[in-house]
């Protein structure tokens, strides 16, 4: 564990939230590499969405907190039940960036996936050009699926996007 990392906590995600998410949610360093972020996205928009992701019965959505401070966001979404497949998103706020969360949050939700949520299968699209994301993705366990062409379209100029995974069984090793 990072010696700056003192406390992790994944809740789920609250309505109560949302200043959180709007700290970043808006910040074009941080959504460079999403693929629908065209426009500001107003509260009132973004809590309709959180509210939407809270009610759904396909997303498992978290906060994450460090004694108390934000760090970020992670969840489980498109859980396909049938199949136990889920894809994974991570957010991580730009002034707790490089403290060593992204691997403990990674490994925290894995953990949750596979032992309490019952999923045999996590997925995760990212650009070919993120190094720094697809460096921590395999430290965590995941391995390259393949590429997915022309899979975003980000301000008219469209990106070929990278599909990782990590399966139960190799997860059960990995983390040993």
């Amino acid at each position: 564990m990072s010696e700056k990392v003192k406390t992790l906590r994944i809740e789920p995600l609250s309505e109560e939230h949302i200043d959180y998410v709007m700290s970043w949610v808006n910040d074009p360093e941080i959504t460079f590499y999403f693929a629908s972020m065209k426009k500001e996205i107003t509260k009132e928009e973004e809590l309709q969405f959180l509210k939407s992701l809270i009610a759904s019965k396909d997303d498992e959505v978290y906060s994450v907190f460090d004694e108390g401070e934000y760090v970020g966001q992670v969840s489980i979404n498109k859980i396909d039940w049938m199949g136990e497949v889920g894809r994974i998103f991570l957010v991580i706020a730009k002034e707790k960036q490089g403290n060593g969360y992204a691997k403990l949050i990674l490994k925290s939700i894995q953990d949750k996936a596979f032992n309490e949520i019952g999923l045999n299968k996590l997925y995760l699209i990212v650009r070919p050009d993120n190094a720094k994301g697809i460096h921590i993705y395999k430290q965590c366990g995941f391995d390259t699926e393949g590429v997915l062409r022309q899979e975003y379209k980000v301000n008219d100029q469209r990106f070929d996007m990278k599909r990782m995974s990590i399966l139960k069984e190799d997860w059960q090793t990995w983390w040993k």
